[in-house]
């Protein structure tokens, strides 16, 4: 537990230490209050690091360059790449290719990749969606994590896997399908959409405290 606590909470735990450390050798010679003082300081110390574990994440702050969705942290690329390079830019950023979870994560990475689109044309971001084999013949999980996908939102007729050839994920606006937003299974050395407009990759993480220094 205590390895998951902010930095600046693991400082004052110290600090409470340190003092109860102090105040017992004073009451070294008086037993009653020395058990009252271990009482006192268990009841503190499980109090502060309540308190510290439901606080935890209020000040943290995403890297450079990524974007505060609710929580986590996005990196929507401006250049371009084809799905091997850009998990191997996402890793050099200490960060995943994107994988959605739920509903809601797919709107709002959506509705932040519109407003990179400042060319306001069809575009295409990388996910770590990957097609693997499987025992029912094929399924796709996110990379990031080998995990299944629990939430899909596919284009009309896709997956199709084209010219058997089609093993990654991304995510597109394009107006042919008729639709908002959209997945669509790609050729992984592709760099350009089906329209052949630019590849780009999204990339997350999660937000982190800043490092401080203890003050004794």
């Amino acid at each position: 537990l205590i390895r998951t606590l902010p930095i600046d909470c693991i400082c004052h735990l110290i600090i409470l230490w340190k003092i109860e450390i102090k105040v017992a050798n004073l009451l070294s010679n008086y037993y009653f209050l020395l058990e009252l003082l271990s009482k006192i300081m268990r009841t503190i110390l499980v109090l502060f690091i309540i308190s510290c574990t439901h606080s935890f994440g209020l000040n943290a702050e995403c890297p450079d360059k990524f974007i505060d969705l609710e929580g986590r942290c996005y990196y929507f690329s401006k250049d371009t790449a084809n799905r091997i390079e850009a998990s191997r830019n996402c890793t050099a950023m200490h960060s995943f290719l994107l994988s959605i979870q739920t509903e809601r994560e797919g709107v709002i990475v959506f509705n932040q990749a519109v407003k990179e689109n400042v060319k306001k044309e069809p575009f295409g971001y990388w996910t770590s969606g990957t097609r693997v084999t499987s025992k029912r013949g094929f399924e796709f999980v996110w990379s990031s994590t080998w995990e299944p996908l629990t939430y899909t939102a596919w284009c009309p007729s896709e997956p199709n896997n084209w010219m058997n050839d089609e093993y990654c994920i991304h995510l597109t606006n394009l107006q042919s399908h008729n639709t908002k937003a959209c997945w669509n299974d790609r050729g992984c050395m592709e760099s350009t959409t089906h329209s052949r407009h630019p590849m780009h990759y999204i990339c997350e993480t999660e937000a982190y405290m800043a490092p401080i220094e203890c003050d004794e």
